[in-house]
């Protein structure tokens, strides 16, 4: 069990359980500008666990959470119902590449994924573990890119955190999907080492901004990169990184005041959980802090 501050996660069915991944995207994820309520698709939703940060921040938006293992569908459809977001969230067991799941044929405005990414490890013995975090027995990053672009509307996002290391295969099939890359965040352990992960943010059919000088189209600079540090104190000085900090225990944030001139900057930790045995894992669970999305 792990208990946010306006819901509790029960993982003990999922194969994923709750970890640093899906929180950081939960929590880095941004609605696209829509005139009217947005909807969004989880892919792969496991615990439920993001559908329910974004039904947090996002009150207008209405999440549709698609998972292929029966038992983790089964407690996520369970922890969304004893939310108080139920009404913004419908949890369907299927696989994505078909239309079983879905209700109608209505576009989204985004989709969020904590795709499964191992490709050279030993696979699980555990079916359902292997299922989920291994791309041969789960769903490909050609898969995942190409079914996106087929459920987005145009100008639609696509938001996943991968690892560092696979990055550009990642892009060169969103790009071959009809993809741009807009934001891009790298997540480093500690400040002296390369990253670890990152959180990238595609939108479909993008038109990049230009300029016209002296007869020449200029296109413009269109990527936003960022950066966010772990495990070691970051001043959070985006939006970003103060977001996130609704998202962490009470014990990891903190405040300080005067730093470089500023009149207050929040002081971020945060730790990766040890997942040497279930012991271990239980014991460094904390209660994670929400609050909904300023407006």
């Amino acid at each position: 069990m792990f208990q946010f501050q306006q819901f509790t996660i029960h993982d003990d069915r999922c194969a994923m359980k709750v970890g640093t991944d899906g929180v950081l995207l939960g929590a880095w994820c941004q609605m696209p500008p829509t005139p009217s309520a947005a909807r969004a698709l989880d892919i792969g939703t496991g615990s439920g666990l993001i559908a329910m940060m974004l039904a947090q921040r996002y009150p207008q938006l209405q999440i549709v959470g698609v998972e292929l293992d029966a038992d983790a569908t089964t407690q996520a459809t369970e922890n969304a119902a004893a939310s108080p977001f139920a009404s913004q969230i419908v949890v369907k067991q299927g696989d994505i590449m078909t239309e079983d799941w879905r209700e109608d044929h209505l576009p989204f405005d985004m989709i969020v994924s904590n795709p499964p990414y191992f490709e050279e490890t030993l696979l699980s013995p555990n079916q359902q573990r292997a299922q989920a975090r291994h791309v041969h027995h789960g769903l490909t990053f050609e898969a995942l890119t190409q079914r996106s672009a087929q459920l987005l509307k145009s100008g639609g996002w696509l938001q996943v955190i991968i690892p560092k290391t696979a990055q550009q295969r990642f892009v060169r099939c969103a790009q071959d999907a009809g993809f741009s890359l807009i934001h891009q965040t790298d997540v480093h352990t500690v400040a002296r080492k390369a990253p670890k992960r990152v959180m990238l943010r595609f939108q479909l059919h993008f038109t990049p901004p230009t300029q016209h000088e002296n007869g020449h189209t200029i296109i413009g600079d269109f990527l936003q990169t960022d950066q966010l540090i772990l495990q070691e104190k970051w001043y959070a000085q985006s939006t970003i990184s103060a977001t996130l900090l609704r998202f962490l225990p009470h014990s990891r944030a903190t405040r300080c005041k005067g730093f470089q001139g500023r009149k207050e900057l929040k002081t971020i930790s945060l730790c990766k959980y040890p997942h040497h045995t279930a012991k271990s894992r239980e014991k460094t669970r904390r209660n994670l802090v929400c609050s909904p999305e300023k407006k």
